[in-house]
């Protein structure tokens, strides 16, 4: 299943912080809407902090390295 690309381009990249929180709230829901109806079984906003990341992740990039990295 292919995500429209169009839903996901902004036209300026603009840091959470400086967005209102009615904004960002409703920002966040329509990715919520978009991961649902696009096949997850669930979708939820958390806060950041519950976000773990493990340095690996990031190896598994390099090491070949991929052709998207960034």
């Amino acid at each position: 299943m292919n995500i429209n690309e169009k839903l996901f381009k902004t036209k300026k990249i603009v840091t959470l912080s400086t967005k209102s929180g009615s904004v960002l709230n409703s920002d966040l829901e329509k990715y919520c809407n978009i991961a649902l109806e696009h096949g997850a079984s669930d979708s939820r906003i958390i806060p950041s902090r519950w976000v773990r990341f493990d340095e690996r992740a990031r190896m598994k990039c390099r090491v070949p390295g991929c052709p998207a990295n960034f």
